[in-house]
């Protein structure tokens, strides 16, 4: 999301937990929890670095979310 990559951190029945994958370089506190396709973004932490995502887009698969 937004030039940044995220690692799955836990899972639980109904939601799962993403951290920033810059979360121990950097300390970056940014998470984002999904629920399915509804991702739901902890807007009053920011990264605290330059976005990382680096590769090429045409070669992820495409999903529609829903951000909240």
């Amino acid at each position: 999301m937004d030039n940044y990559e995220y690692k799955l951190k836990s899972r639980q029945v109904d939601h799962s937990l993403w951290r920033c994958t810059q979360e121990g370089k950097y300390k970056c506190k940014a998470k984002i929890k999904t629920f399915g396709r509804t991702v739901r973004i902890k807007t009053s932490i920011d990264h605290n670095h330059e976005s990382t995502f680096k590769e090429n887009y045409e070669q992820l698969i495409q999903q529609n979310v829903t951000v909240e």
